[in-house]
């Protein structure tokens, strides 16, 4: 806290990957959601990640959506693609009984698993 965005951003990887000797996702979560805060994209991207797992924040697939709107509203391209990719997938919402909410969660689940897995 009180630094600089991106290099928030880069000490949340550290504690994410393990590269401080081991993960902690608390710790990560927390430097990218004050990183997110500060304007960092990458971190609203990441803070988004925690928020559709689950396991470190509470679970929260608007939480998830709001992060990632910022993200992409911030410049990032990973996030811009996943809301496109929820939109794309909602096109036909309005004449199917789809859940526009059941769908954009889907589109969003689908890439952040491709994103979670290529991650590690």
């Amino acid at each position: 806290s009180g630094g600089d965005a991106l290099a928030c951003y880069f000490a949340a990887e550290f504690y994410a990957k393990g590269l401080t000797g081991y993960k902690d996702g608390a710790k990560a979560f927390a430097i990218y959601k004050d990183a997110c805060a500060a304007g960092s994209a990458e971190s609203c991207y990441e803070e988004s990640v925690f928020y559709l797992k689950g396991d470190v924040a509470q679970q929260s697939f608007e939480l998830s959506g709001e992060r990632l709107k910022k993200a992409c509203d911030l410049g990032s391209k990973r996030a811009c693609n996943i809301l496109e990719l929820a939109n794309w997938s909602c096109f036909a919402c309005e004449k199917t009984s789809f859940n526009m909410r059941q769908t954009y969660e889907r589109g969003v689940k689908f890439w952040l698993r491709r994103e979670i897995l290529n991650y590690f």
